[in-house]
């Protein structure tokens, strides 16, 4: 597939870019959600969320925030 004359591109690693490049962007919007509340909220990683801080188990974890963040957490 020819972009503007210049560049070509296969049609396949075009269809996997704009995937992934979705799949990235959506990602970022879902895991944007307290952060455009105005919540306070713990960041979380990219795919995973916050899975990877709950070494010692979901309740823990809440104990934790609540202890750091007060009663409204995200």
């Amino acid at each position: 597939m020819e972009i503007l004359g210049v560049i070509n591109i296969p049609g396949w690693f075009l269809t996997l870019f704009l995937f992934f490049l979705s799949l990235y962007l959506y990602s970022k919007y879902k895991l944007s959600f307290w952060s455009r509340l105005g919540v306070p909220f713990v960041k979380p990683t990219l795919l995973l969320g916050n899975i990877t801080k709950m070494g010692n188990g979901l309740g823990e974890f809440d104990l934790e925030m609540v202890s750091k963040y007060d009663k409204l957490i995200g």
